[in-house]
């Protein structure tokens, strides 16, 4: 019943939070412990060699295509085809339990060499292979995307290994399974944390990001506000995708800046600096390398021009748009009579806006 609860626990909190990945996640641990029941309970004759065998194989497919699917919402074209995927597994179980003589047969495949147990685990050498495999992959995913679904998707595969591995052992299975449960529900708030403070569209931390860091900041420090120029007209001629992209693109170029600046998405077209324990002259040739750097670095339309349906016959190749874009920007430090970053960050709006007024492509201080 342990596992259970807290299997049904995150479902409720998926569902809540709509995070299809992690619900499709706990129904795939919550439909394998009953593979584990249904094959080594009450007196069934199918050993644990072949439970976790099919146990094993089920879990690593299904987390493979869990980490490969896009968050569309459970209630999405894509969530509903991985349920009725999950569902019919789950048939098979009822199945398997409503017919033991199913059971008995599908025993009988253990015995072929690949699939027999090793001498240190229960596990056969398809399934620890199977297992491996979807680990490596979610753990590159990991590293190359730094989501904490994909992460957490590794660590619950992991925990739920290591319950196959336990499989009799005085229900040590339904604690590891219960501990992959419980690791999916704290990858909700991990994930949910991740939405609130960092910025879909840039990636970059956003504006609740940059309120803990300035609450953090020492007695030396210099904020700059940055604005993209001319970003209303920019939106109006090429339309709202092209400006999501551009923003994509100033953003990559801020994330590039150097002198240990932290770059915020603030709102907007607004995005803010922070220079921790730099004054104002120092943090100004950084400043200004970034504003070169977005004007000298051709910002490539994509898509402009694309047909909606591709043609059968290509006679020119498709043409890419290049527009310059180029930031104004603002900036200010700590001083006698800016003693709050609030302070400071206001009088930088302020330098901002003198930039701007001042014909833009420009930093004002």
């Amino acid at each position: 019943m342990l596992f259970y609860s807290v299997g049904a626990a995150g479902l409720l909190l998926s569902w809540r939070f709509n995070r299809s990945r992690i619900l499709l996640a706990l129904l795939s641990l919550l439909m394998s412990y009953a593979f584990l029941e249904a094959f080594t309970g009450k007196g069934r004759a199918v050993d644990v060699t072949t439970a976790s065998m099919v146990v094993g194989g089920i879990l690593s497919i299904n987390f493979l295509v869990i980490a490969f699917m896009p968050e569309r919402g459970v209630l999405s074209s894509i969530g509903r085809l991985a349920v009725l995927l999950l569902s019919t597994e789950i048939a098979i179980v009822l199945l398997l339990i409503a017919v033991p003589a199913l059971s008995s047969y599908v025993g009988q495949i253990r015995y072929y060499g690949a699939l027999k147990a090793m001498t240190w685990t229960p596990l056969s050498i398809v399934t620890l292979s199977m297992a491996c495999a979807t680990s490596l992959v979610l753990l590159i995913r990991t590293l190359v995307s730094r989501s904490a679904i994909d992460a957490g998707l590794l660590v619950a595969m992991l925990a739920a290994l290591a319950g196959l591995h336990f499989i009799g052992v005085s229900k040590a299975e339904a604690l590891y399974f219960a501990t992959a449960a419980l690791i999916m529900q704290a990858t909700i708030i991990q994930d949910s944390h991740a939405r609130v403070y960092f910025d879909e569209l840039t990636s970059l931390p956003g504006r609740r990001a940059l309120d803990e860091q300035m609450m953090r900041l020492g007695r030396h420090y210099t904020i700059a506000m940055v604005d993209i120029d001319h970003f209303k007209t920019f939106n109006d001629r090429f339309g709202h995708d092209v400006g999501d992209q551009a923003l994509r693109f100033v953003a990559s170029q801020l994330a590039r800046a150097r002198g240990r600046a932290k770059v915020f998405r603030y709102g907007g077209e607004e995005f803010t600096l922070l220079f921790p324990g730099k004054s104002l002259d120092e943090a100004l040739p950084f400043i200004e390398q970034i504003r070169e750097r977005v004007e000298n670095t051709p910002f490539v339309i994509r898509g402009i021009t694309r047909p909606k349906e591709k043609p059968k016959i290509q006679t020119e190749k498709s043409k890419k748009t290049r527009e310059l874009l180029t930031i104004s920007i603002g900036a200010a430090e700590r001083s006698e009579n800016l003693r709050t970053p609030q302070e400071v960050l206001k009088l930088a709006d302020k330098k901002l806006y003198k930039a701007k007024s001042g014909g833009r492509n420009q930093t004002a201080s």
